[in-house]
């Protein structure tokens, strides 16, 4: 769902930039692939988590692990590629296997980052007044140093309880984004509500696809979950790909 769209003088630059991409891409028979970059700024926040499900969504995508201090591999995951601190994100790009590229990115400016054009940035958060703020501020900061052409935002509202503290956690971030430096193109917001298969599945070490078929109870009960995370790739999609 849309926040705000004040920067409309870049509308033609943007328009003008995606054109010559996708004409290119075809020439050369390259994949038009899509760059998501997902990145909490404190822990608990449920980055790496989203990166694994989102990814799971998506068709043909794999994720890149640049956090530090989180190993791909304690997620079920067979999408992820460890990225070593040489290693460029163009080089897998490059590689013209994947359809989406999700970067599970940390909390740091990562310098490889700040010369990708990231066709997506994902900020999880709470719903509380200070963790809004701190994911604005330090958003802010990594769009100011981002070469991107079109800087596309989302603000995910992770573990909400109710529709009352979602929709609360909106007109705070709205408040903030206004009083803020911030500079974006578009933002948008989506909210994952708290449910215990996010627990089951990092416990269980399942996908949710493999937790959805462990049984039937499970299909029903973790019904509301899986279409949650449909709807958000749903989401990204459309925001990349238009």
């Amino acid at each position: 769902m849309k926040l705000l769209n004040n920067y409309n003088k870049n509308v033609k630059v943007i328009t003008f930039y995606k054109v010559v991409t996708k004409r290119f891409n075809k020439e050369f028979g390259l994949r038009d692939c899509k760059t998501i970059a997902i990145m909490g700024f404190k822990g608990g926040v449920g980055k790496s988590t989203i990166a694994n499900f989102l990814a799971e969504k998506l068709e043909n995508s794999v994720i890149l692990n640049l956090d530090l201090y989180q190993d791909a591999e304690d997620f079920n995951s067979s999408y992820t590629i460890n990225l070593s601190k040489n290693q460029k994100i163009e080089e897998i790009k490059n590689q013209n296997e994947y359809d989406y590229i999700v970067v599970d990115a940390g909390g740091f400016d990562d310098e490889r980052l700040s010369k990708t054009q990231i066709d997506l940035f994902i900020f999880p958060t709470r719903t509380d007044y200070r963790s809004i703020k701190t994911t604005v501020d330090s958003a802010t900061t990594i769009l100011q140093n981002s070469k991107s052409v079109l800087k596309n935002v989302m603000f995910i509202f992770n573990q909400y309880e109710s529709e009352k503290e979602l929709n609360s956690a909106v007109e705070i971030l709205k408040t903030i984004i206004n009083l803020s430096n911030i500079v974006a193109d578009d933002f948008y917001f989506f909210g994952i509500k708290k449910s215990n298969a996010v627990k089951t599945a990092i416990d269980k070490k399942m996908s949710i696809k493999e937790l959805m078929s462990s049984s039937k109870l499970a299909s029903h009960t973790y019904k509301s979950f899986n279409n949650m995370f449909d709807e958000l790739a749903k989401e990204v999609k459309e925001i990349v790909e238009n």
